[in-house]
């Protein structure tokens, strides 16, 4: 998946599937900066290791 680049609106719906999930609420502040972040993620089918920051970005909130 990668030099995919994913449009605002296949964002807006990860981001619901991800509030869905769990249970948070979201603020978009900057969807440039996301879009930018995104770009940045290596995905694989491997689980990750949750760590103190992996929820934690400028450009979106996320809230229980």
């Amino acid at each position: 998946m990668q030099d995919y680049v994913f449009n605002d609106e296949e964002i807006k719906i990860a981001i619901s599937k991800i509030e869905q999930k769990n249970g948070f609420i979201s603020k978009i502040k900057d969807m440039d900066l996301l879009r930018n972040e995104i770009t940045k993620v290596d995905f694989t089918k491997k689980k990750p290791e949750p760590t103190d920051d992996s929820m934690e970005s400028p450009a979106i909130d996320f809230r229980k």
